[in-house]
């Protein structure tokens, strides 16, 4: 163990992660799960429908980095999720409409309770934010 070798310098430094990075990681995550996801669980023919999807996501992305984060709340509960899941509910289970989404992209309910979940999770990491930035001073 010398002066100056990483693994001395990571336990004395200082390692953080930010909620920005987190939400990011999050939605870069669920973009490899769609990915990986078999085709035949998609409604459309799903090449088209995890390109469409991934560039939908990597907008929410741009939103939450150029900090419209509202704008990239908005994207995945109103745009993203109901297509994912079939649902059209927050994330917390308040549903709007009569709570079903008509045309979801993906029909098998396996995988649409798996992105409900992680839609949620994400939903409510992008509220952490928005309250957060919020209460800056202007």
């Amino acid at each position: 163990d010398r002066a100056n070798d990483s693994l001395i310098e990571f336990w004395n430094g200082t390692f953080e992660v930010t909620m920005l990075h987190l939400v990011n990681w999050e939605i870069i995550s669920l973009i490899q799960m769609i990915q990986e996801t078999p085709d035949d669980v998609w409604g459309c023919p799903a090449t088209q429908s995890k390109s469409v999807m991934e560039s939908k996501l990597k907008g929410v992305i741009d939103y939450i980095t150029s900090l419209a984060i509202e704008c990239a709340y908005d994207k995945l509960l109103h745009d993203i999720k109901p297509k994912l899941t079939g649902l059209k509910e927050n994330e917390y289970g308040n549903s709007w409409g009569n709570g079903l989404f008509k045309n979801p992209w993906m029909e098998d309910q396996y995988w649409q309770g798996v992105f409900n979940s992680t839609c949620n999770r994400i939903l409510k990491h992008i509220q952490v934010l928005i309250t957060g930035l919020s209460s800056l001073p202007n």
